[in-house]
């Protein structure tokens, strides 16, 4: 679907396609041979619009994973945290995303460890705000810990909710 949606411009004259099997090439060169300009219909068009905006509002960065940011001098993988982070927020999987960050910051650097030097940011074709969205990774993958002062607040006012539903006054 992605070579046919690509070959259905006119515009394009020579598309590069990754491949690693002799059977990608051969299903390639078929998909090439029958998606010719201007052959999708009125409702495949609209079928790859809709999937393209539900993909779009799924992902939370638009990063390419292009490498141009790299090296980062602090070490941050900054286009593997962005793929895991999307992957993490288009499956709904946010809460596994803080026992990953903890696991894969050996692998892939600690994103709290960003200085915010701005290196990423003027490389970047992009133009996303990288240590914004760092700084949003760091705050989504942080384990959420409340404090034993939050937790018996908590109980305080469960048990005050609960008088509340008795009696009407908070203190019975």
């Amino acid at each position: 679907w992605g070579l046919r949606w690509v070959w259905n411009h006119p515009e394009v004259s020579l598309l590069l396609s990754g491949m690693g099997a002799m059977e990608q090439v051969k299903e390639n060169l078929r998909t090439a041979e029958t998606a010719l300009p201007n052959s999708l219909t009125a409702d495949e068009l609209a079928l790859y619009d809709e999937v393209r905006q539900c993909y779009r509002s799924r992902t939370k960065v638009n990063c390419t994973k292009c490498q141009y940011c790299q090296p980062c001098p602090q070490g941050i993988v900054i286009p593997e945290w962005f793929g895991a982070y999307n992957s993490a927020f288009m499956f709904n999987n946010m809460n596994r995303m803080a026992n990953f960050y903890e696991r894969s910051k050996a692998q892939w650097g600690d994103p709290g460890a960003c200085v915010e030097c701005g290196n990423c940011e003027e490389k970047c074709p992009q133009r996303l705000p990288v240590r914004q969205l760092l700084r949003e990774l760091r705050t989504d993958a942080t384990p959420k810990q409340q404090s034993r002062a939050a937790i018996s607040g908590m109980s305080t006012s469960f048990s005050d909710a609960i008088g509340i539903l008795n009696s009407g006054n908070p203190k019975a």
